[in-house]
């Protein structure tokens, strides 16, 4: 008997202008890099820090201002998406 794999197919998930609540589905990365996966207009991030419990954030128009330096592999994380919207990966 042969096994065969087929790989499930890439999705992403449509985000509409505003807040919503996703998961980071990839590997652990820095902001700046993690961003380049998604098509949406991500305008802010807010993410739990869990060792210091507080918020940590990010800006796309002021990066500088923020201290949410990456992104770990299915971390929640809030996201504000401008008028544009866009898909952000995973389901």
């Amino acid at each position: 008997m042969i096994w065969t794999y087929e790989r499930a197919p890439y999705v992403t998930t449509l985000l509409r202008p505003g807040w919503q609540l996703v998961a980071w589905p990839g590997p652990s990365l820095p902001i700046a890099d993690a961003l380049r996966f998604t098509s949406a207009a991500v305008e802010v991030l807010f993410a739990w820090g869990t060792p210091e419990a507080v918020f940590t954030s990010y800006r796309a128009t002021h990066p500088q201002l923020g201290n949410l330096d990456a992104l770990t592999h299915l971390e929640p994380v809030w996201v504000f998406v401008g008028q544009d919207g866009g898909a952000w990966p995973g389901p």
